[in-house]
């Protein structure tokens, strides 16, 4: 590997590692505020129920019903997203943990191939997504 080789070899490793650990704090923080949303949405939809008979002049029943599909949706896409959140922030700490051995390796005596490295770091995600 020549120096133009190297060089641009380091600046995709840190450009990923800036990206990665951007997704794992924005993904945290939507993840805490989609849940509390959610939360917010579920407890006024129960007072709502709850209160039924008191506000079935002004609310009618058909709205009600079509209110508890929209929140089974959105309940189901909040759990698609928590299981997204929990692979980005799986993804970032296994890059750290990563980065760690990558530079135990470079330090030591045996010479590291880097591209043969980096084929099969790649191919974990999509191992990980063809399961489902």
């Amino acid at each position: 590997m020549n120096e133009k080789e190297a060089i641009a070899l380091n600046t995709s490793l840190a450009a990923s590692r800036v990206l990665s650990l951007g997704a794992n704090r924005l993904s945290s923080c939507l993840d805490m505020f989609s849940g509390w949303l959610l939360a917010g949405f579920g407890a006024v939809f129960g007072l709502l129920i709850a209160n039924f008979a008191a506000l079935s002049e002004h609310i009618n029943a058909s709205n009600l019903k079509q209110g508890a599909g929209i929140f089974l949706v959105a309940a189901a896409f909040a759990a698609a997203q928590k299981l997204l959140a929990a692979y980005v922030a799986a993804g970032t700490a296994a890059g750290e943990d990563g980065r760690g051995i990558g530079e135990e390796l470079a330090s030591g005596p045996v010479p590291l191939d880097v591209d043969s490295m980096r084929k099969p770091s790649q191919a974990g995600p999509l191992l990980a997504a063809e399961q489902f």
